[in-house]
């Protein structure tokens, strides 16, 4: 016997079973279970009836919850019988996507050279004269050339630039 949860005592309800044997309770409030009558002694004496039954349902599930077990275990050991196939499309959709890329790769026009205007071109050549970058990155600057970059002399005067001024 069990008592099932309630708000109190007397409305409690209590579950009356055969331990071992599923499916064979009866549910009774704590009144009927205190003061039994002869609803309760019919329906107890039914379920005593229905137990060979019950016995007989219990198997029959029982056995044909082993089939479904058999027959999962023999499909899941026979493996996925279309596995040729599968692989067979694989290996030819695999083939297809490199048929493809080999398409687009020929297909693709070859990038031209990258015209330049003029005066970029210039700008640039200037930007990377002033602007040599760190030391031992890239080519090595070249020396400007022309009158303003005469080398220091002891007796020159360091006030005074290359103009004269």
């Amino acid at each position: 016997m069990t008592q099932l949860a309630a708000h109190s005592f007397d409305k409690a309800m209590f579950r009356l079973e055969l331990q071992g044997v599923p499916r064979a309770h009866v549910q009774l409030t704590r009144d009927k279970l205190l003061q039994p009558d002869v609803g309760l002694i019919r329906q107890l004496e039914n379920r005593v009836a229905s137990l060979p039954r019950l016995a007989a349902d219990v198997t029959q599930r029982k056995a044909e919850a082993q089939t479904r077990i058999e027959q999962a275990t023999r499909t899941l050991e026979g493996g996925f019988k279309h596995e040729a196939a599968l692989r067979d499309a694989r290996e030819k959709a695999a083939d297809i996507n490199a048929a493809l890329e080999k398409l687009q790769r020929d297909q693709e026009p070859e990038p031209a050279p990258e015209q330049m205007d003029p005066d970029v071109a210039r700008m640039r050549r200037l930007h990377a004269a002033s602007y040599p970058g760190r030391p031992g990155v890239g080519p090595a600057p070249q020396a400007p050339k022309g009158p303003a970059t005469r080398p220091w002399l002891p007796g020159r005067d360091t006030h005074r630039n290359d103009l004269g001024r």
